[in-house]
């Protein structure tokens, strides 16, 4: 029996929003992992949060975990900054482009361009979404290791991507507002909604 799995970054809040939004969207009661003190063995799904991303942070203490966890096609879901442990895991070319323009910047409604990926199976194909983006980093860069899966109406950004062949899913979206209609939309509760799915 597996458990959901969620990297505690070091002086940032991302992974105690991150499990909020968990326990709020699907009553799951994920655990959080110390940074080189997990059995990746003992892991189901692992999700990484945004909040702070220290080049070589993840290198020598979660890196080769994280890669284990890849390899053995285990579910993985990031969260804004968290991308760069998979993109240093799985030496992607992909990076987080920041907008260029700041003043031009605006939410605004994106669509889910596939569904077929395990964190989206829950959505319908070209469904609406009102994930409140990442307010660093506004897109990421294309790459032929990856596939879009969430593209804002807008102006097209790629706001989220999945990596081809594996249950891989990173987006740029805050956990918390994606999830209660307070603080920005619900529609972020199906991702969530997965773990319900996977094995523990």
């Amino acid at each position: 029996m597996g458990k959901i799995g969620i990297l505690k970054y070091p002086g940032a809040s991302g992974d105690h929003d991150l499990y909020w939004a968990v326990r709020y969207s699907c009553n799951q009661k994920p655990v959080i992992l110390e940074s080189g003190r997990w059995n990746p063995n003992e892991v189901s799904a692992l999700l990484i949060p945004g909040g702070l991303f220290a080049p070589g942070y993840s290198d020598a203490k979660d890196g080769h975990l994280i890669t284990y966890i890849i390899q053995n096609r285990k579910p993985v879901l990031t969260l804004a900054e968290g991308f760069f442990f998979v993109k240093k895991s799985q030496k992607l070319f992909c990076d987080l482009l920041p907008l260029k323009n700041k003043e031009e910047f605006h939410l605004g409604p994106s669509v889910i361009v596939d569904n077929q990926n395990i964190w989206l199976q829950e959505f319908q194909l070209n469904e609406t979404v009102d994930w409140p983006v990442s307010f660093r980093f506004h897109s990421f860069s294309q790459d032929d290791a990856i596939n879009s899966l969430v593209v804002s109406k807008g102006d097209h950004r790629i706001l989220g991507i999945e990596l081809k062949e594996f249950p891989i899913a990173c987006f740029l979206v805050h956990p918390e507002r994606a999830v209660d209609e307070i603080l920005g939309d619900v529609s972020g509760k199906k991702v969530f909604k997965t773990l319900r799915k996977i094995d523990q």
